[in-house]
């Protein structure tokens, strides 16, 4: 059986701090792995073959941003480990396109996220189970 973990990719600390805090409310039997990029992330998802993960992207940030880090995850074959609902402040209707379009994407949400929505989340999802 594989291990299910969180992950909060985002590069605003502040953001972070307070996304921490509601997944953690709302997801206290995960561990939760937060990382401020793209990259770094990816490199933990690389070192962690053995776990599927809950993952809240932002799409804007730099060096990596989050539409690149998908694309990354899809050429690896990644995708059958992750459930990726993107978190982003973006109005930008290109943005909801693209990420209907992508099979491992459940969901586009608004920045910030609410107990409402996770709880809606923690509802739905089952990954890896």
């Amino acid at each position: 059986m594989l291990n299910r973990e969180i992950l909060l990719v985002d590069d605003d600390q502040v953001i972070n701090l307070v996304h921490q805090r509601m997944i953690k409310k709302n997801f206290p039997s995960f561990k939760l792995e937060v990382h401020t990029s793209a990259r770094g992330c990816l490199d933990y998802i690389l070192l962690h073959p053995k776990t599927c993960f809950l993952l809240f992207l932002d799409i804007h940030m730099p060096q990596m941003g989050g539409w690149e880090f998908i694309d990354e995850l899809l050429k690896r074959g990644l995708t059958d480990r992750l459930h990726v609902f993107i978190v982003s402040s973006s109005i930008d209707p290109r943005d909801f396109d693209r990420a209907k379009g992508i099979d491992i994407v459940h969901d586009f949400l608004a920045k910030p996220l609410s107990s409402e929505i996770l709880e809606e989340i923690k509802v739905d999802v089952s990954f890896c189970s």
